[in-house]
């Protein structure tokens, strides 16, 4: 059980004294990796041969009794959320909880405390995402913003609140440090500040390790970018071109990080100049190209925590948005990611993605949509290794494993998916799932 905390204000010494005195002797001791020899975690989530974990993003909008839901709403929703094994993302603070330290080392944990309980009341994994910092770690023209890290001289006091929230929550088992790397760019050399980044993320991983050597932290929870021309020697294929820069930045991570359990990644499978320039399924081919980059350069499991895959304002139909986000995830874990996310679990006007259930803000709502529908059979199929099945015809993804078969039309137009003697007619923009 987590400690209670709701509306409670402690000080820091007070509340890591208990927690590490109440940790002291029943966690396992261990050293933080070293850079260079990452290690494979003994996690649920990882290895080689691991199950593909489905997961989603918590926003402002979230299946709790806050913000005006209606709770028969919300009751619905979080039965959704109960039919999907998920790994949940919750951010520290800004979207949707109120800053966890609003003065030096006073705690209000208890909004944070709330989203936590709710996610493991459906059976879910929480994962807490150690992004947006108060504001007295900011400097003064900062204020108020949510895409600003702490200054450097507060890098230390922002590691100390992680570690806080790591001993205080001992339940919740993964870290992700930062998000986006939302502030670390560099305009003028059109690049990221990796140096500033790393030095945050290690600050963040010893700190959290000191008092919970149990739990697992990645990052650098970076954005892949892609364009409909070439931009440098990197990976590429009918859905566009990968930055390099961004492999660049994510390559002197894996150099600098002082240890790490997973690579938390971000990207979308349309091009950040163009759009879409093949049609949503072949375009999920990024995140494979992207799953083989990244094992050349570590052994650490792949994480996708945000993929968003519908370009404003596409105006897809409601069988377009499912079949392009079935086959991200197909994609993903067809092609070894350990994880892969989507942001915003719950159908929103300001969000163009199709959600798992419509909105609980209005009477009525909380209802599965059709991803919400087909996704409990996505996932188990997807719960054990899965392979691509080569040879289909162009837009058609067609994945199967032990579980079951996932096949995937993300053309408007009618086709035949083969595997073997099987042959799988497709409507337009249709996904089938086969269970064994």
């Amino acid at each position: 059980m987590h400690r209670s905390l709701i509306g409670s204000r402690v000080r820091v010494s007070a509340i890591l004294a208990t927690a590490v005195a109440g940790l002291l002797g029943v966690l396992p001791s261990g050293a933080p990796a070293v850079a260079g020899t990452p290690t494979m975690p003994s996690s649920t989530l990882s290895g080689p041969s691991a199950a593909f974990t489905y997961g989603a993003d918590l926003g402002q909008e979230a299946p709790d009794l806050q913000s005006g839901n209606d709770p028969d709403a919300v009751a619905s929703a979080q039965h959704v959320m109960s039919s999907i094994p998920m790994l949940v993302d919750q951010a520290l603070m800004s979207w949707g909880v109120p800053s966890p330290e609003p003065s030096p080392g006073v705690y209000v944990l208890g909004p944070l405390q709330a989203r936590i309980q709710m996610i493991e009341s459906t059976g879910d994994t929480p994962l807490i995402d150690l992004a947006s910092a108060p504001d007295w770690m900011k400097a003064p023209g900062d204020i108020g913003k949510l895409a600003v890290p702490p200054l450097p001289s507060h890098y230390q006091d922002f590691a100390n609140l992680a570690a806080t929230v790591a001993a205080a929550f001992p339940d919740v088992k993964y870290f992700a440090v930062w998000k986006e790397m939302h502030g670390f760019w560099n305009p003028a050399t059109r690049s990221y500040d990796m140096q500033s980044y790393d030095t945050f993320y290690n600050d963040v991983y010893t700190a959290i390790k000191a008092v919970r050597p149990d739990a697992l932290v990645g990052g650098p929870y970076i954005s892949i970018g892609s364009y409909s021309h070439p931009k440098g020697v990197a990976p590429s294929g009918p859905w566009g071109y990968v930055n390099p820069s961004d492999l660049l930045a994510l390559q002197q991570w894996l150099t600098d990080a002082v240890g790490a359990d997973f690579v938390a990644l971000d990207a979308r499978n349309f091009t950040n100049d163009a759009g879409y320039v093949a049609d949503p399924v072949t375009s999920a081919g990024k995140y494979a190209a992207l799953d083989q980059w990244v094992k050349t350069q570590t052994a650490l499991p792949i994480w996708w925590i945000e993929s968003p895959t519908e370009v404003t304002p596409l105006g897809w139909s409601t069988d377009e948005q499912v079949a392009a986000r079935v086959g991200v995830v197909a994609e993903m874990a067809a092609s070894g990611a350990a994880v892969g996310m989507q942001w915003q679990p719950q159908q929103s006007a300001s969000w163009p993605d199709l959600g798992l259930w419509t909105s609980c803000l209005v009477e009525g709502g909380g209802q599965p949509t059709a991803l919400g529908q087909i996704m409990p059979s996505v996932t188990s199929v997807l719960k054990q290794p899965v392979t691509q099945v080569a040879g289909q015809p162009t837009g058609v993804l067609l994945v199967s494993g032990t579980v079951g078969t996932i096949a995937v039309n993300g053309t408007s137009s009618f086709t035949v998916a083969s595997m073997g003697s099987l042959q799988l007619v497709l409507a337009p923009y249709q996904v089938r799932v086969l269970l064994n």
